[in-house]
């Protein structure tokens, strides 16, 4: 049976990428009869799967989606994380505004990043280097626009307005777990470190403009739900019983 075979690489201090594709990927290559590994070699951490060469449209998609979103999450946070200096925040606080700003636009950075993949084996730090300058260049306009001082009111405000923006429909949360519209699980979160609080950043990373609980979550995780989602958190059948 003749197969396609993709190999996607990135530097060693940033395994994460890599952990990141097996993990959403994993289940998939396995349902399309083909198999998949991930670990390091030569300074170096890889993905690698293999599927049936019938297969490859649907599985080239989803490979490309999730590079997509390790660049676009992950090498954004990063970024970000380096450049944003603010003062007035929580360090969770610190972590939602950063959430925040890489949700702003993901479905863009998303595209941008898709359209310059060619595969079956990808660089991911040597494509981000050299095709993608100017989305760098992008972010760190958008670092320009950020005032040195950020109070937890302005976070409110702001958080509401990005989730305010958003049409990709409503995210389910299921104990510590967030579900997209199509009871996908997301993980995008762990792209950022996971921490504190993993629950809202996780659902402030969907692009979801609605929430709906299942059954309650963590005292502190909750609060912040309120204070970004106000009326457009909904309750489960389950939540009460």
């Amino acid at each position: 049976m003749l197969e396609m075979n993709y190999t996607v690489t990135d530097a060693g201090f940033k395994k994460t990428s890599t952990e990141y594709l097996y993990r959403t990927l994993n289940k998939t290559v396995t349902v399309l009869g083909g198999k998949s590994a991930n670990g390091e070699k030569d300074g170096r951490c890889y993905f690698y799967a293999s599927v049936p060469d019938g297969r490859k449209e649907n599985f080239h998609a989803l490979i490309t989606d999730k590079i997509a979103d390790v660049v676009a999450v992950n090498y954004k946070y990063d970024f970000f994380k380096k450049n944003v200096r603010v003062s007035g925040l929580k360090p969770v606080e610190y972590e939602f505004l950063l959430s925040a700003l890489i949700s702003a636009d993901i479905e863009e950075d998303k595209r941008y990043v898709a359209a310059r993949l060619v595969g079956p084996v990808y660089a991911i730090d040597g494509l981000f280097n050299f095709r993608m300058r100017p989305l760098v260049e992008k972010w760190r306009e958008i670092v320009g626009y950020i005032p040195p001082y950020f109070v937890s009111d302005q976070l409110k405000r702001f958080v509401s307005y990005i989730v305010s923006e958003k049409k990709n429909g409503r995210v389910y949360v299921m104990g510590s777990k967030v579900y997209d519209v199509n009871y996908n699980l997301l993980s995008k979160a762990w792209l950022t470190g996971g921490g504190e609080c993993k629950i809202i950043k996780e659902i402030i990373l969907s692009s979801s403009g609605e929430v709906e609980l299942t059954s309650p979550i963590p005292e502190r995780d909750e609060y912040y739900l309120k204070e970004f989602f106000g009326e457009k958190i909904f309750f489960g059948r389950g939540y009460f019983g």
